[in-house]
């Protein structure tokens, strides 16, 4: 979640997702939250998907319940949001973890 106008990361969004996987089954809405991350904030969850291939994405974005700069600026993103992602291609699975060293 980024302000499309300076670049600047949005905190305290409410975001939620929806998966349908390849089959049809849909999965969701589930609420993603913020992740703080030293490189690159992010909202997300961990899923459980139950097939791999070509998911649809929906995510809903409703708007902060703050303004963030001053009187015009902050009033940038006033409406909830609303996106589809289409072929989006997953596979399950985790990466390996290395054992701890001792």
């Amino acid at each position: 979640m980024r302000d499309a106008a300076d670049g600047r990361f949005i905190p305290a969004v409410q975001v939620s997702a929806t998966l349908i996987a390849p089959s049809g089954t849909e999965l969701g809405p589930y609420d993603q939250q913020l992740v703080w991350h030293p490189m690159m904030y992010h909202y997300a969850r961990n899923w459980n998907l139950p097939e791999d291939g070509a998911y649809t994405l929906r995510v809903h974005v409703d708007p902060p319940t703050f303004m963030r700069h001053d009187e015009i600026n902050g009033r940038r993103f006033t409406e909830p949001a609303d996106l589809e992602f289409t072929d989006v291609r997953i596979e399950r699975g985790a990466e390996p973890v290395d054992p701890p060293r001792r």
